[in-house]
């Protein structure tokens, strides 16, 4: 009895000061999609987001929870949805549906972080109502939202220079996969405002989720943002090498907001893959020794924003271009040709989410 007593009175004494010390919010995000160019449930294998076909299911719902308290840090974000789902393929069970999960300090104009935590690569993030475009570019989809490791980060008083890097795991990865894997390294460089910034990043890992060999990535990039009234428009470029070849990825994006209710948005993009399979639409076979993917896509977006919190959204997206491959062969006469195939790639989608910030 007096145990209980005294655990009750101590929850009652320290809840108000710890309470005052946590911070909660969230963010839930529905939606829509109907893949004109394929039939089945699954969509194309380089789409994360949205990636249920004629199924209403959530892209991602996040729980946020943080502690402050004089210098010392923790956050933890639970994450669920089919986006969840996808990018942690890979990953142990008890990693699942944690979407950022570390501890860290400050000391005077540096910060210390360590554990799971968003990459900052390119201009997209988790939850799509702070992106422009309601679906994902193509660059966005295939490259870390999240890594995990070491940070330090350092930021001028101002805000306007910030500049951080890291040592993690791999290539959006919780833990290592590749048996002779060692850490990989990340730089980032912010620089400006809200409404003119430019960013670079730089990422090099040689362990990625699903190999069990070791595999050299490097991404460097790009974008550029530049807010004028009610205009907006970035642009981006990022250049990714995997196992010594290339994949080039620019992409523009310019939105327009009518009014504080209503805004629009377009997007252009490119993808030339040269030879690395390191994005592709559909899993290749082993047959194949060589591969060159070109693809173009335009998307057109609006949305609809009725409530605080509330942003209601339908895009319309098409991608276009082709696929080449060069097959192996065991044996191949003097002066023969060798086997290659040119394949047409083409996809239309409509996509409607309803995204709640809290």
């Amino acid at each position: 009895m007096t145990f209980r007593f005294l655990s009750v009175l101590i929850v009652f004494v320290i809840h108000p000061v710890l309470y005052a010390q946590l911070s909660f919010s969230g963010y839930s995000e529905i939606y829509f999609t109907s893949d004109f160019s394929n039939e089945s449930n699954a969509r194309d294998a380089w789409f994360y987001n949205h990636n249920l076909n004629n199924t209403i299911a959530p892209n991602v719902a996040i729980l946020e929870s943080e502690y402050k308290s004089k210098g010392v840090r923790a956050r933890l974000d639970l994450m669920f949805g089919s986006y969840a789902g996808a990018i942690m393929t890979h990953e142990p069970n008890w990693s699942l549906p944690l979407a950022q999960a570390y501890v860290g300090t400050d000391y005077k104009r540096f910060s210390f972080d360590a554990g799971i935590f968003e990459s900052g690569i390119g201009m997209e993030v988790i939850k799509g109502a702070e992106n422009p475009t309601l679906t994902r570019s193509l660059v966005a989809e295939n490259t870390p939202y999240f890594l995990t490791g070491f940070r330090t980060r350092w930021e001028d008083r101002t805000g306007v220079i910030r500049v951080e890097g890291a040592i993690v795991n791999g290539w959006e990865t919780v833990t290592r996969h590749a048996q002779n894997s060692h850490p990989g390294a990340m730089f980032r460089f912010r620089l400006g405002s809200n409404k003119v910034q430019l960013r670079y990043h730089f990422l090099y890992t040689n362990d990625r989720g699903g190999y069990t060999e070791t595999t050299n990535g490097m991404i460097n990039g790009f974008t550029f943002k530049h807010a004028l009234n009610s205009w907006q428009w970035f642009l981006g470029y990022d250049n990714v090498q995997w196992s010594g070849d290339a994949v080039h990825m620019p992409h523009l994006i310019i939105r327009k907001e009518f009014s504080e209710t209503w805004a629009a948005a377009v997007r252009g993009e490119y993808v030339f893959d040269q030879s690395t399979n390191f994005m592709s639409p559909v899993e290749e076979t082993l047959l194949v020794s060589e591969r060159e993917l070109n693809v173009w896509g335009t998307s057109i977006n609006v949305d609809y924003m009725p409530k605080k919190g509330l942003t209601l959204r339908a895009e319309v997206r098409y991608l276009e271009g082709q696929i080449d491959r060069i097959f192996q062969q065991a044996q191949l006469a003097p002066g023969s040709v060798i086997p290659t195939t040119t394949q047409a790639y083409e996809n239309l989608s409509f996509t409607v989410a309803a995204c709640v910030s809290f």
